[in-house]
């Protein structure tokens, strides 16, 4: 549905500056749980980053992701990764999830 009306133009965001890294840290506390309750590790491995986009729905994205995530991992650890990269000689900060020594079928 959010789709449809994203590409009808009707989806309201709200665009705003915010810590990026206080988010994914939120995001991971409230996942670690699930990913307790599954055997699994929940890390994060996160260096200070602002964003300007709409934060309800990053975090949306991000929950989805991790969740996704620990389900798909059967053991080892999770670890949601934001920090500093270069793609193609250019500075970029960017996340990523990573299953760590699991037997994930993701």
């Amino acid at each position: 549905i959010q789709l449809s009306a994203a590409q009808l133009g009707r989806m309201q965001l709200d665009i705003a500056s915010f810590d990026v890294k206080r988010l994914i840290a939120d995001v991971v506390r409230l996942a670690d749980p699930l990913a307790r309750h599954r055997g699994i590790a929940l890390h994060a491995d996160l260096v200070p980053l602002e964003m300007t986009s709409d934060r309800h729905r990053i975090r949306q994205i991000v929950t989805n992701l991790v969740e996704a995530a620990i389900r798909r991992t059967e053991s080892g650890d999770v670890v949601v990764n934001l920090a500093d990269a270069h793609v193609g000689g250019f500075p970029v900060k960017g996340c990523r999830l990573q299953p760590v020594r699991s037997n994930s079928a993701c």
